[in-house]
């Protein structure tokens, strides 16, 4: 059984906000571990009014994102695996996100300096995601 780490009482935070091709607003949330302030520590994911089950969807994301992180999981697998997922309202314009999971793994990229190859920028030094 895996075991989570404890959050701590405070964490720094950045929100981030997109503005959706449906019309809706998603707001992406990264806390970043303590112990270096770089590393995402858990993500938070609201979209739309309370009550929809497309805010209950995306806070089951954002909640089994911050739970894979908290038992150590690497933040550019969660990237590789949300990125470029596409909803049927999604944008041709490449700056924009596909749908909300290809938002979250943007957020995550641009938190870490990620790339598509899985490279996260660690403090100083690089390391890949790869296993192996």
């Amino acid at each position: 059984m895996l075991h989570p780490v404890e959050r701590p009482k405070e964490l720094i935070s950045r929100t981030h906000r997109f503005k959706m091709p449906c019309g809706k607003t998603l707001y992406v949330t990264v806390s970043f571990r303590p112990d270096n302030g770089v590393n995402p520590f858990e993500v938070f994911v609201t979209l739309g009014k309370v009550g929809s089950c497309d805010r209950a969807m995306i806070e089951a994301l954002g909640r089994a994102i911050s739970y894979y992180l908290r038992v150590g999981g690497h933040p550019a697998d969660i990237a590789r695996t949300l990125r470029n997922i596409r909803c049927p309202a999604s944008s041709p314009n490449p700056n924009m996100p596909t749908s909300c999971p290809d938002a979250i793994a943007r957020v995550i990229e641009e938190e870490l300096g990620a790339d598509a190859k899985g490279v996260v920028r660690n403090g100083s030094e690089l390391e890949t995601a790869e296993k192996g």
